[in-house]
């Protein structure tokens, strides 16, 4: 299940062209998204304009594509429609699948002509995929060599806040991959939180929940009782924080007026739940009334498809 949820993520991120997209407000201009792995970023401007936004150092679209590009095609498919990003996911996958080559039709100074950015062959994927698909492994191995190499002597994934989403959230699905060859970088990243959670749980409900979530996976992965310490800590400052069963944005009992101040902020709380529930799992003693407060409150979403925002 760990490594099906792994190789959705990564997929559903790379292949824009698997779905079908939607119908997007031409009115209105969308913020800038990447363009698959070319490394430019393009962003959507009223009447499906699509800009070239900035590109990333040291990658296929550096020196090729240039902010303030207007692209008009995508290997030959205009841009345009309900959704503009259809057929700019189309080309990539297509390109990825047999090319290598995406041929961008842009506009830049008053001139149209194509440009070529080169990006890896992976194939096609599979009708199973992102299980016994050779294009999903090859993404996630990708991906998880260069979470690897970023480590730093701390133990962090990449520069900045160790304890941060990103990095949690990478730590996450190198932990899931089951490659017993990142079991070194995974131990030193979980040692490393589980350090900073146990002296001092995150005051953010956000962060709080995937370091607990992490933890415990780790933990039930691993065996390594070094992290208790850490849930057990951040369990505590769960149950001292939570309000009528659920959490705001912060790990502190206030819930007030306004939207960081903030109210019940079920995006950031939910993940708090199923920390606490996993610390359960690896025998963390719980305050078991937090916990039944939480099963009610979460309840009351079930049968509508989704919990409900905040």
């Amino acid at each position: 299940m760990k490594r099906l949820i792994a190789t959705m993520l990564i997929a559903c991120l790379l292949a824009p062209a698997v779905f079908a997209g939607g119908k997007l407000d031409s009115r209105k201009p969308y913020p800038a998204f990447q363009a698959g792995v070319t490394g430019a970023w393009v962003k959507l401007e009223p009447g499906h304009v699509m800009k070239v936004d900035r590109v990333e150092a040291d990658t296929p679209a550096d020196g090729r594509l240039k902010p303030g590009d207007t692209i008009v095609a995508v290997n030959g498919r205009a841009i345009g429609g309900d959704d503009a990003r259809v057929p700019l996911g189309q080309g990539l996958t297509e390109a990825e699948a047999r090319s290598g080559v995406v041929r961008f039709t842009i506009e830049r100074g008053g001139r149209k002509g194509d440009v070529a950015v080169r990006v890896p062959k992976l194939g096609e994927y599979s009708d199973t995929w992102p299980l016994n698909c050779r294009k999903s492994d090859a993404i996630i191995q990708a991906h998880a060599e260069g979470l690897a190499k970023s480590q730093t002597p701390e133990g962090w994934f990449g520069p900045g806040n160790g304890g941060g989403l990103n990095k949690v959230m990478g730590a996450l699905f190198l932990l899931s991959t089951a490659d017993p060859k990142y079991d070194g970088h995974v131990q030193r990243y979980a040692h490393a939180l589980a350090k900073g959670v146990e002296k001092n749980p995150s005051g953010s409900a956000w962060h709080l929940g995937y370091h607990l979530i992490f933890l415990s996976e780790y933990y039930l992965k691993t065996g390594d009782e070094t992290v208790l310490p850490a849930l057990e800590a951040g369990c505590k400052r769960a149950a001292e924080s939570q309000v009528v069963g659920a959490w705001g944005h912060y790990t502190r009992n206030n819930v007030s007026v306004g939207y960081v101040q903030s109210g019940l902020m079920n995006s950031a709380g939910v993940t708090l739940f199923l920390g606490i529930t996993l610390a359960r799992e690896c025998g963390i003693t719980v305050h078991e009334d937090a916990f039944q407060r939480s099963l009610v409150f979460f309840f009351r979403n079930v049968g509508f498809g989704s919990i409900c925002y905040g």
